[in-house]
Order: structure tokens, then sequence, then C-alpha cells
């Protein structure tokens, strides 16, 4: 996902179980929400060892 929150690529797979269209909406949405608290923590991090200079 770009910092736009679009979209770069898209993996899913169904070798051990199939999933429905609302199970695939739930992981997008999980793992936006986890790209977005990774990111956030990433700018903190990056902005707090700049300023450290």
């Amino acid at each position: 996902m770009t910092g736009q929150g679009k979209f770069v690529e898209v993996q899913g797979s169904g070798e051990e179980a199939t999933f429905t269209y609302d199970q695939l909406q739930s992981l997008i949405a999980l793992a936006q929400k986890g790209i977005k608290e990774i990111a956030a923590l990433q700018t903190a991090f990056l902005t707090k060892q700049l300023l450290a200079r």
C-alpha cells in the first residue's frame, strides 16, 4: 500500500481453505490498519532520529 492508501499488490490463496468476499474485505481492512500503524511508528522513529542530530 502506498502512502496515499492505494494498493500496489494484493495476494490471496485458498490452498487449504477458501474464503468469502466478506472475509476478504475483513482481511483487507485489517491489513490497512496494520500498515497505517507501522507507517506511523516508522515516521515517529525517523522524525526522532533526524531531530536528534
